[in-house]
């Protein structure tokens, strides 16, 4: 999974609404935040732009993990 899901959830968007804003479709978006896409230079300018973050980040890979309090992503080291 990519931080940008991490970045989605935290502004409280749904992949409608950000598909709206970016004109990328629902179902590129959700492959996109799993690594399943590839992120097109034109898509990856469109995101940035909204997230207001930097590709680096927004595209860095995170793993989850499951703890007593449900679900934590944080940054892979590897």
């Amino acid at each position: 999974m990519l931080q940008i899901r991490e970045e989605r959830r935290k502004k409280g968007w749904t992949l409608v609404e950000v598909s709206k804003r970016t004109g990328i479709s629902v179902s590129d978006l959700s492959r996109i935040e799993v690594g399943e896409v590839r992120v097109y230079p034109g898509w990856s300018r469109r995101l940035v732009r909204l997230f207001q973050r930097p590709a680096d980040v927004l595209f860095a890979r995170v793993s989850e993990e499951v703890g007593d309090g449900g679900s934590v992503n944080r940054q892979d080291t590897a």
